[in-house]
């Protein structure tokens, strides 16, 4: 899965519902979901506030035993 987002505060929360939603859809236990939602909003509000990008771009992967 991709998402682009306009590199505004706005896509930090965004940022981190999409990681949830892509955790509890692979069936990933609630740890997964907490690690994710915080490695995607320190990443995310680093691209926000220190980039300069107008984009910010995530991609998740996911197989049988790992989330990337």
């Amino acid at each position: 899965m991709v998402a682009v987002l306009p590199a505004s505060a706005r896509a930090v929360p965004r940022l981190r519902r999409l990681a949830r939603a892509v955790v509890r859809s692979h069936g990933l236990p609630e740890a997964a979901e907490e690690a994710l939602t915080v490695i995607v909003s320190e990443l995310g509000t680093n691209v926000v506030l220190h980039s300069g990008s107008p984009e910010l771009e995530v991609v998740f992967e996911i197989d049988d035993t790992s989330l990337t």
